[in-house]
């Protein structure tokens, strides 16, 4: 038995949380069952524990909104670090959040496929009906916005330097051609993540009408400079994460070193697959994981590539199915991989 006290509001909530979720204890419960089930019982049992506790419950509610780093959450919470790190640090051995190390960064997300992971969905509606709560992730909000505002920053300073820096890792020319040959024919296609527009007068060759998007105003000057009077080309300043673009509006989409940079790349994919016509096809061009540390302030890196697992997974869950996955070495001892989705009617 808990002993639980009502004196402040999140103690109220994680009160709330922890009767609540003992329900899913019951089958469990009964006799035969937890001989059974043993681990499942106990982890169970972390995990409302650490759901009674106010600022854990708080914790929570900030990452329910987005992944953040500790630096981060001791900024929302105005707390000390080893006060929060020890929090973190239950909410991590309860199965109720992840920690993924990425360089210098570390992030932590809520956990989406451990057992613990069903306590919160149980718990939705104490999340978002509690007004406090809800501006508490409204200055989540604020601190993603100032991400991407740094992440525009950065990408304007080095525009003009853009396409040197690339060529420090691979050949240019050697990947839009293999790019161009897994997208043909398509009457129109969107380069997201666009930058100097390199790749956007290759595309127009085939295609009647190419989107460019990217962030960074200084990124689409350039683009502007390459695409000259080529009246084929369109250029839309956005966030790829949502895009200017309606539902349906292009055949193809390409997706050249861009997943790195994205806080969210399983959105930028979801996105993706929003803007693409049934049958629409699209083309990622990524790095495969690696530990080059020094490339997150030299290039903007946010992360250090992904699996072909972790690609494939965020296709799929976009309602794509991927035909084709291609390795290719790059400079610097690091790897890319190419891959090939398309879109279900």
């Amino acid at each position: 038995m808990f002993l639980l006290t009502k004196t402040k509001k999140y103690k109220n909530l994680g009160a709330i949380a922890l009767n609540k979720s003992l329900s899913l204890l019951n089958i469990l419960a009964k006799p035969g069952n937890i001989s059974l089930y043993p681990d499942i019982v106990m982890k169970y049992l972390e995990g409302l524990k650490a759901l009674a506790d106010p600022t854990r419950f708080k914790l929570l509610n900030l990452l329910r909104e987005s992944q953040l780093n500790v630096a981060e959450m001791v900024q929302l919470m105005d707390m000390g670090q080893s006060r929060i790190s020890r929090h973190l640090k239950i909410l991590l051995d309860a199965g109720l959040i992840t920690l993924t190390k990425e360089g210098l960064w570390s992030y932590y997300a809520l956990a989406r496929d451990s057992e613990n992971a069903r306590l919160l969905s149980r718990l939705d509606y104490l999340f978002l009906e509690d007004a406090g709560l809800v501006k508490q992730r409204a200055r989540v909000v604020r601190i993603s916005q100032e991400r991407r505002q740094k992440t525009r920053q950065f990408f304007d300073s080095i525009a003009s330097d853009w396409g040197s820096l690339k060529n420090e890792l691979f050949d240019e020319e050697q990947v839009s051609c293999k790019i161009l040959s897994y997208i043909k024919p398509a009457r129109s296609a969107a380069d997201l993540g666009c930058g100097n527009g390199d790749l956007l007068p290759l595309l127009s060759k085939s295609s009647e009408k190419v989107i460019g998007v990217d962030q960074s105003p200084s990124m689409m000057e350039k683009a502007r400079g390459l695409a000259g009077e080529n009246t084929a080309i369109e250029l839309r300043l956005g966030e790829l994460e949502h895009l200017p673009l309606r539902d349906g509006e292009v055949e193809a989409v390409v997706m050249k070193m861009v997943l790195h940079h994205l806080p969210h790349p399983e959105v930028g994919i979801l996105e993706a697959s929003r803007i693409l016509k049934p049958r629409g096809k699209l083309v990622i061009f990524e790095f495969l994981p690696h530990q080059r540390v020094e490339m997150q302030e030299r290039y903007g890196d946010t992360w250090l590539g992904f699996s072909g697992e972790q690609i494939k997974s965020w296709i799929k869950k976009a309602g794509m199915k991927c035909e084709l996955s291609h390795e290719m070495g790059l400079k610097k001892d690091i790897h890319a991989a190419f891959y090939v989705a398309v879109k279900s009617i």
